[in-house]
This record gives structure tokens, sequence and C-alpha cells, in this order.
């Protein structure tokens, strides 16, 4: 089917015509880390939540606003442990104290706020993941997870977008803690 209605391009590469070297695309590092980084032990140290690692899993408790992370070592991949760990610094975004995200308040009143919670933290977590040049990290039971919670949200279409808009805003919190620029990170 045709239309007319207009339809503006929302990247700089769609614009025909454009003289792209006026408009440098920033670059990004990917990198796999198998080890711990010293760069990114930094920024996430900026976060003002702190974290320890010890113990056999990973959980924010908003009680004690603090992360708990199992040891470094326990873990597949650097870049498992980073990317947990920024779950967990989403999840600490929705402090009454920062974002105060009601899916965090009401963590446990029902399985549909856990849910919207845990795919904040999902989402927020990638976004921040990206930033900071990681590797995507692929986990076994990540789209079972994700798809659990999605399950439990099928009844409303607009939760992945309250979400996607919820982790976002963590995201951008936490980077904006972090103080450097996430290329400066990633190199």
């Amino acid at each position: 089917m045709f239309s007319l209605r207009p339809c503006r391009p929302t990247l700089l590469e769609q614009i025909d015509g454009l003289d792209m070297s006026k408009y440098p695309v920033p670059r990004i590092e990917i990198k796999n880390r198998d080890q711990r980084d010293a760069d990114l032990d930094a920024a996430f140290a900026r976060w003002p939540v702190p974290y320890a690692e010890s113990g056999s899993s990973a959980y924010y408790s908003p009680a004690a606003d603090h992360i708990q992370m199992p040891a470094f070592a326990d873990f597949e991949s650097g870049n498992a442990f980073y990317a947990t760990l920024a779950h967990e610094a989403v999840h600490s975004t929705g402090h009454a104290k920062r974002l105060a995200r009601e899916t965090l308040r009401d963590y446990g009143k029902s399985r549909e706020i856990r849910a919207e919670e845990e795919l904040i933290a999902e989402v927020g977590a990638a976004m921040l993941c990206a930033q900071l040049g990681m590797e995507p990290t692929e986990r076994e039971d990540h789209a079972a997870y994700v798809a659990s919670w999605l399950t439990a949200l099928r009844n409303d279409k607009r939760a992945i977008f309250r979400a996607a808009t919820a982790a976002q805003a963590a995201s951008e919190l936490i980077l904006s803690h972090m103080d450097m620029p996430a290329q400066a990170i990633a190199a």
C-alpha cells in the first residue's frame, strides 16, 4: 500500500546528498573482556550505589541501597560480570532518591510489576553495555528469561514502550555519573 504521508529520515545516512564528512560518526570500540577492566571498574565505582563481591547471587537491595555480586572469578567472562553489574545498577536507578520507579518500589506486589522491572533492567543493561563498548553477552537462559517476563506482560501492549523509556532514563543516569565518555571507557 502506498502512502503520501511525509516521512522524516531518522538517520543521517538516510539523507541523500548530505556531506557526511561534516557529521563524524562516533567510534566505539567493542572489546571482549576476559579479564578485569580497570576502566570499567573505575566507571562503575563512580556510580553512587556501592557493590560488593561475595556470595553466589547477584541482586540489588533497595533497603540497603547496595548491589551484591558474586566474585569476578565466578563468571564465565569479564563481559558476563560487567553485564550483570549493569543489570543490577539499572535496578538501583529506581530507588526513591534517584528515578523513584514504581516498578522497583512495588517489585514484590505482583508478577506483572516484577516482570516490567526486570524488563527495564535487561533493556537498560543492554543499552548501558552498548554505550560502554562491551561485546554483547549471550547467556544460555537469556532469551527464556526475557520471554518469561514478556509472557507475563502479554496483555499490556504498552509495557515494552514504558520499559524502553525507563531503561533509557536509567542508562543515561548511570552514564552521567560515570563521568567519562563511552569511547574513552571502551578504548
